[in-house]
């Protein structure tokens, strides 16, 4: 499993659920910043996690559940037009329902899609984050409303301060 910063996505989401543990009651006093996130399909299982882990960050990216095996492969592996036609809209949707939209790849990712709905959320003006370096994160890196961090911990510490 490629690791960011020296640590796995599970050991990450593991702190991240140990440090939860540790909150007071008062998370009734959380503002929820509502958070698209854009990556290849095999990082589905690091959204489902962090979706858990990260409980003061609303996640409305319903492609991780809903067209992706646990294990992170596609549910189903040959798109066809209606099926793609269904998951955009969808996509679309949950990103104009979103107040910024998390933009990952580690190693060799190739960035496709998740490119597209950076362009969706830029149009809309939404923040877009990126996490990490990517040789796919080109020249709209430097865009007005994307903010650069180097791993998922900077993103969420970003986030939380996005939302007060």
């Amino acid at each position: 499993m490629e690791k960011s910063s020296g640590r796995s996505w599970e050991e990450i989401a593991q702190g991240e659920l140990r440090f939860e543990e540790n909150l007071t009651s008062g998370s009734d006093n959380l503002h929820p910043i509502s958070v698209y996130t854009a990556s290849k399909l095999h990082h589905a299982p690091l959204w489902r996690r962090l979706a858990i882990a990260w409980p003061e960050i609303h996640f409305t990216a319903r492609w991780p559940t809903n067209f992706v095996e646990p294990e992170g492969r596609p549910l189903y592996p040959e798109d066809s037009p209606a099926h793609a036609q269904v998951f955009w809209q969808q996509d679309v949707q949950d990103i104009e329902n979103s107040n910024v939209l998390l933009c990952y790849a580690e190693g060799s990712d190739v960035l496709r899609g998740a490119l597209v709905e950076v362009g969706i959320a830029l149009a809309l003006s939404r923040h877009v984050i990126v996490v990490g370096e990517s040789d796919c994160y080109g020249t709209w890196q430097y865009h007005k409303n994307v903010l650069r961090v180097k791993d998922l911990l900077e993103a969420r510490n970003l986030l939380q301060l996005l939302s007060s």
